[in-house]
């Protein structure tokens, strides 16, 4: 009797002849091809490509204080530095609060603009909020700053999308509908390093910014402390001389904005 090979044992085993696998394509070859693609995500982990994370942020039109209509992920995110903070003008809770943190920490982070900071308020009221009283909302917390957009959606369904995008939500969806229970947090990262961060919209001004800066470089940093020297970015030498100096900051009336908010019809 003829004898077999083990490989032919296993062909014949098989019903044929079996066919050579086709050669593997290496992981670098792969996101090669797919870089070439319409769109597609710069970013590689562990040799597969993957979606940006501003990219699963809907591109909803939105409306600014001044009138203005923007697209939310490609005029407000795209290649940008974010801080996002969550607000709407009738508000009696944490939003005065947010707001004049966020308006301390544009002071703080006034160097970081030329780089692309962009600061932006989302209204959680679309069906009330109107251009004026966002205007009227950034005047009284004297927020009619460079570079921070006081927005709001068309509609609801377009304003939960956009939280929901960035996980500014809560899993239990009767207290998720409650406008008055809305997340208190503030989203911050850099479109162009991919990487993000939250932290509560009642922290510190000056840990808000410190923690901005470190989320958001681009390049090696040594450490953030209150020493300036090799390694600490500039926004992080000025910031540190501000806290030192510790420059008095008119306190947040909240009582006379709560007041103001709600003696609107």
């Amino acid at each position: 009797m003829e004898k077999l090979t083990l490989r032919q044992f296993i062909e014949s085993a098989m019903g044929g002849r079996s066919k050579a696998p086709a050669p593997a394509t290496s992981p670098s070859r792969a996101v090669a091809s797919r870089g070439t693609a319409k769109n597609a995500s710069p970013f590689v982990n562990r040799g597969v490509a993957v979606q940006r994370r501003s990219e699963r942020i809907p591109d909803v039109w939105v409306t600014n204080q001044r009138g203005e209509r923007k697209q939310f992920r490609t005029g407000l995110v795209q290649g940008k530095k974010i801080l996002l903070g969550f607000i709407y003008t009738r508000c009696e809770g944490i939003c005065p609060r947010t707001t004049h943190n966020m308006r301390r920490v544009h002071e703080l982070l006034e160097d970081e603009f030329a780089s692309g900071l962009q600061m932006i308020s989302l209204s959680l009221d679309p069906k009330r909020d109107t251009v004026k009283d966002l205007a009227e909302y950034a005047r009284i917390h004297r927020a009619e700053l460079p570079g921070w957009e006081f927005v709001v959606a068309g509609n609801e369904e377009d304003t939960t999308a956009l939280r929901r995008a960035v996980g500014a939500y809560e899993i239990d969806p009767a207290l998720d509908q409650d406008i008055t229970q809305h997340s208190g947090v503030l989203i911050y990262g850099n479109d162009r390093t991919d990487r993000w961060m939250g932290l509560g919209a009642g922290s510190d001004p000056e840990i808000i910014a410190k923690s901005f800066i470190r989320t958001t470089r681009e390049g090696a940093i040594a450490r953030l402390s209150r020493d300036s020297g090799p390694g600490v970015p500039l926004a992080a030498q000025k910031l540190n001389a501000r806290m030192r100096a510790a420059a008095a900051d008119p306190a947040c009336d909240v009582s006379k904005v709560v007041a103001a908010a709600a003696a609107k019809p």
